[in-house]
């Protein structure tokens, strides 16, 4: 092989790994464009999410009544909140974990209503 041949060999190497190089930088910024984007997406549903029960908060609190409130769905709202904060804290998400403190917060708030005005209902009749 002449001294022509394998410099020509080498650049075109030298092309490759810069080939590389540049899918390589390009695969990371979609990668953290991704990131950023699930982001957004995650807080902006953490907020969604997290607003849900208290439209049912008020009128239990407005109407001081909470017999037609599940026990059931207000028990598999709290055990799965429990639930998913554990696994967003454990795999670091946390819009995940935000939306579901925040959804245990609001979800102990009804079961104390549902409970106070169960009481209460109960000593009036």
């Amino acid at each position: 092989m002449t001294l022509e041949m394998e410099q020509e060999k080498d650049i075109r190497k030298n092309h490759l790994l810069g080939l590389k190089m540049l899918l390589r930088h390009l695969v990371k910024l979609c990668e953290m464009k991704i990131k950023v984007w699930a982001n957004i997406i995650g807080w902006c549903a953490t907020s969604m999410s997290a607003i849900f029960l208290i439209p049912q908060i008020y009128l239990t609190f407005k109407k001081k009544d909470a017999l037609s409130l599940s026990l059931f769905m207000l028990g598999c709202i709290f055990f799965s909140s429990i639930l998913w904060t554990i696994y967003g804290i454990h795999f670091k998400n946390l819009p995940l974990s935000v939306n579901n403190i925040s959804i245990f917060i609001l979800n102990i708030l009804l079961i104390g209503l549902k409970i106070y005005y169960t009481i209460a209902y109960k000593n009036i009749f």
